[in-house]
């Protein structure tokens, strides 16, 4: 098969595999491993294409697979970090040396205890040697995005655990590096800083913080048509930012296209999809919201049904 009908062909599979999962059952293994199967179609293209964005797919789909296995079996498959360490020892067709490697494999143990046992210093450790790493790595690296997204999660992940605001300002200044750094598509980068940047807003209510964080949620859902397997997910972020915004400053067209993305994020969660209750709390707890001071019956009664539904999968319903 030609190169062009290869990649092609490719295309179509990953079109298809998306499109697969969104009709999927929610959880199990089967799911998994459609997961795992879209994975290594990402690794794949990115092979013959050396586009970074494939790789940092390949790594979330295969995130999720193994979140799956946790839930359903306890055990993990194999982790896409590995791909990883292989993929850091070519650049643009050169072997690197193996320092690059040993980093990112004692990190990746490292994380893989604090997963385990919870313990802080394990952590430390795996954000020590990921900036190692990043000292390492020159700015011309293509996998540089890949390894600072790693440096990001794992600082928030230590920001969850203190609630540390140095390390929220860290996390936002890792994304916007990795947004800065990122190739092609940058719909993962934009992503993460959109949604560090909620965060921050909702601890210092800075409103330039939510206004650049709807920005950068827009630009990541136009990076995201359907069927893309996480339009949903980017199409809440943009909700609850703008629904935040809404409630500062109590503009009715944030809260207004806010609905509009639930309504849409609901559309594409099917029933049985494991995020489904949610997007009915948040859109029954918005609408009602809305027009709770108006007392549009039509949309009251609208609302107390999807808080209903929502409460009946047992999803927490919205304040």
């Amino acid at each position: 098969m030609g190169s062009d009908l290869y990649l092609e062909k490719l295309d179509e599979d990953i079109a298809h595999g998306q499109a697969a999962l969104m009709f999927s059952s929610p959880g199990g293994s089967e799911r998994a491993n459609q997961l795992n199967s879209l994975a290594s179609l990402f690794l794949q293209r990115f092979w013959h294409c050396n586009s970074v964005s494939d790789l940092q797919y390949a790594a979330q789909s295969h995130s999720a697979a193994v979140q799956l296995l946790l839930r359903s079996h306890g055990h993990r498959s194999t982790c896409i970090s590995g791909h990883v360490i292989q993929l850091l020892s070519y650049v643009k067709g050169e072997r690197t040396n193996e320092k690059p490697r040993s980093l990112m494999d004692l990190a990746d143990q490292a994380r893989e205890r604090y997963r385990r046992r919870g313990h802080p210093d394990d952590l430390e450790t795996a954000i020590r040697l990921r900036k190692r790493l990043l000292c390492v790595v020159p700015p011309s690296n293509m996998f540089r995005p890949v390894i600072i997204d790693l440096v990001a999660s794992d600082v928030n992940e230590r920001y969850l655990r203190t609630e540390s605001l140095m390390d929220l300002e860290e996390v936002v200044d890792l994304n916007r590096q990795a947004l800065h750094s990122a190739p092609h598509d940058r719909s993962l980068s934009l992503q993460n800083l959109g949604t560090s940047l909620h965060t921050r807003f909702e601890i210092k209510r800075d409103t330039k913080d939510i206004t650049e964080a709807i920005q950068v949620h827009r630009e990541a859902l136009s990076l995201r048509p359907a069927p893309h397997e996480w339009r949903d997910h980017t199409l809440m972020d943009l909700g609850d930012a703008l629904k935040a915004r809404f409630e500062q400053l109590g503009n009715y067209t944030d809260i207004d296209e806010a609905i509009h993305l639930y309504r849409e994020a609901l559309a594409l969660r099917n029933p049985g999809h494991p995020e489904r209750g949610r997007s009915l709390g948040k859109l029954g707890q918005t609408i009602r919201t809305r027009f709770k001071q108006s007392q549009n019956q039509d949309a009251i009664e609208e609302a107390v049904s999807l808080l209903r539904q929502a409460r009946a999968l047992h999803s927490p319903v919205p304040s």
